[in-house]
Formats: structure tokens, sequence, C-alpha cells
């Protein structure tokens, strides 16, 4: 005879699956993790049936997360004017990869939520330019001109992308999860953009690219989750946001008057000037026709023969673009006592490892804030 048992604690199973997911494991590969049966997984993330508090802290070791993770709601699906994340290479990104950024897209939501109460963020100043659903080239290029003017950037190189960005009010992140064939991914949430840059690369000329694609994004698209089934849609989309990319960073006229040679040096010197990727500056010269076919053809060959497709010259002497804004703020509320360590740790609930990585902080600025002092002793006399 079955006995009622009482528990001393109370989890929410819908936290069982999104710490799962934000891992990327399925079902059946945690159940091989944690030794137990695909059946007894499933129970406790439908709610029929409660892990033993043997079995959650596997959960918790295992995953990396507190147990106030799982006691916390889950958060809602942002508000009603969020839209879809969007993935560069959306059509070949797996499901589980998928979930796994869309789950970091609610913690940025949630941690950026969580420091707006304390801090002013930048305002939005990105924006959708039409309700078009189609951009000629020559269109694009026009758009690209004219939020560089609206935003004071002259026809120069693009100092720090990540940071104009930023104060344009976009919160970005670079988060350790490795998506196939996938750099980037952005989304609208509460009437402000969000991105992630979802590879691990090390390359800052193709990371200042992913970020001027989403932004491309930003200011051209407003997919629905059920546009972003349709392949041909996607494909039209990343090649406008493309094209988009390369007008910004690249602008036509006085890009084109600095393409004064076809030598891979002079190109390599191109792109310590303008920390735009080689290959990036050679497609821009197709698009302007700066460049004829036979020209182009050869520094494509003059790229393949150095093996320079897959990693650049001063692709490993540039500095990664670092984004600043979340973890200036949790720097600004520690240094002036605003907020504490463990502030963050009890209103967040997520392990220190995912809060240091979205946020960009070291793990040290996380240590525990509280040191119980030495107890003040006497000598009897």
């Amino acid at each position: 005879m079955e006995r009622n048992v009482s528990y001393l604690y109370e989890i929410r199973p819908e936290k069982l699956v999104e710490a799962r997911e934000a891992r990327g494991y399925n079902a059946s590969q945690f159940a091989d993790i944690l030794k137990l049966s695909r059946q007894a997984i499933s129970k406790y993330e439908k709610g029929t049936m409660k892990p033993s508090p043997e079995v959650l802290q596997r959960y918790i070791d295992k995953l990396d997360f507190p147990l106030r993770f799982f006691q916390q709601p889950t958060e809602d699906s942002d508000n009603a004017d969020a839209t879809p994340v969007l993935f560069r290479s959306f059509a070949t990104a797996s499901a589980r990869e998928r979930k796994m950024v869309e789950i970091r897209t609610r913690w940025i939501g949630r941690i950026s939520d969580y420091l707006n109460q304390y801090v002013d963020y930048p305002m939005e100043n990105i924006t959708r330019v039409s309700e078009e659903n189609s951009y000629r080239d020559e269109d694009i290029e026009d758009i690209a001109d004219g939020l560089r003017r609206k935003w004071g950037l002259g026809s120069g190189p693009i100092s720090n992308m990540t940071v104009l960005m930023e104060n344009q009010g976009a919160i970005i992140s670079r988060a350790e999860v490795c998506v196939s064939k996938s750099d980037a991914c952005s989304k609208w949430r509460r009437k402000r953009p969000y991105v992630i840059l979802t590879a691990d690369k090390n390359s800052s000329a193709r990371s200042r690219f992913d970020l001027a694609h989403e932004l491309g994004h930003f200011i051209l698209h407003n997919p629905s989750y059920a546009e972003l089934q349709d392949k041909i849609y996607l494909r039209k989309i990343e090649k406008e946001a493309n094209r988009f990319a390369s007008a910004f960073l690249l602008p036509r006229e006085s890009f084109a008057q600095e393409v004064i040679s076809t030598s891979l040096d002079y190109f390599v010197s191109l792109k310590e000037r303008w920390n735009v990727s080689i290959a990036a500056m050679i497609y821009r010269c197709n698009d302007l026709g700066i460049l004829s076919e036979t020209q182009t053809s050869y520094l494509w060959r003059q790229m393949a023969s150095n093996k320079f497709r897959t990693r650049e010259p001063l692709d490993n002497i540039v500095p990664v673009e670092q984004p600043l804004m979340l973890r200036e703020s949790v720097k600004l509320l520690l240094e002036n006592n605003i907020i504490t360590v463990s502030d963050i740790k009890e209103k967040l609930g997520m392990g220190v490892n995912d809060i240091s990585e979205i946020c960009n902080v070291p793990i040290s600025m996380l240590k525990e804030d509280i040191i119980p002092e030495r107890p003040r002793l006497q000598i009897v006399k």
C-alpha cells in the first residue's frame, strides 16, 4: 500500500525541462547521465512524480544550477510584442540548438530587467524603416547610408560595432553555445533589440559583421513564426541582411575609393583599417562592381592557396569586441553597494557560471560578499 509522502521542498517541473534543454540534452541522454529510466525523467518533467532529494541533487550537480533555479517560475514569453528568435542560417540550426539559445534569450531578458530596475539603459534608437516585404539592393544601400548619417558616423570605419549598438539601446551578450552554421541570433523584446553572438569565434572582423547583419534584420525585417518556416523567405532576408551589413560597414563611396590594388597584402592592410574580413571585402567589391570577374577570381584563388578561407590574417591579433552594458551595470551596482552578489544570485536564481557568461563579468566579481567577522575575544584577567 502506497503512503502519501510529504516533501519539505517544492520545485517546478517546467524548470527541470528548461535546465536540461539549456545544456543541450534530450530526455534519453539525460536519463542515461542520471542513471534513471526515460519514463522517470518524463514523469518528473510532467509533474506527475516528484524527484527525491537525492535525484534533485543530481540535477543540480550535473546541470550546474542552484536549487533556487528549480523553484522560481519560468519567465513568460516575455510579452505580447516579443518576436521569434531569428538565427543566421536558421534553417540549418537543429531544434536542440535553437532551444539552447532561445532559453538564453529569456535569461538575458531576466537579467537585463533586473539590472534595469537600478540602471537606466540608453534609449532605443533602432527602428524598422518601413513595412516593406522586399528590398532592392539600391534601397538597402540608401538605408545603410541614411542610418550612418542619423547616428553621425561619417563615412569611415566604425571603431567599435558592439559599443555602437549598445549605445543605440541594444542588449548584446556572448553565449558559449556553438550552433552549427549559425553565428548570431536576435529578437525584439519589450521594444528593445537583443542580440546573442552564439559561436565561439576569435575573429573580431567576423563578429562585427555578425552584429551588422543582425542590425540589418532589426532595420529591415519583422518576420512572423510562420514566415520563418519558409526557406525561400529565409534565404531572401539573409541575403538582404548581408547586403545591409556590407553597406553599413563598408560605405560604397568611401570604401570604393580605397580599393587601389588587387594584392592580397593590400587587402590585409584594408582589413586592418576597416576591421572587416577580407572575404567580406571581396564580396563587397563584387557587389559594387569595383573589381572585374577576373580580378575577383584571382583574389579567391589567393585566399584558397594561402588557406585564408577559414582563418585570415589579423584574426588572432585584433581583440574581439566585448559587450559592456550588462557588465558595467553589474560593476556599477556592486561598487556603489546598491545590490550585493547575494542579491543577484537570489533574485535571478541562476548559476554563477551562467550569470558570468551572459553579463561578461569575471567569476571573481561574483564571489560571495558576506564575510563573517572574527569573534571579538578578550583575555580573562
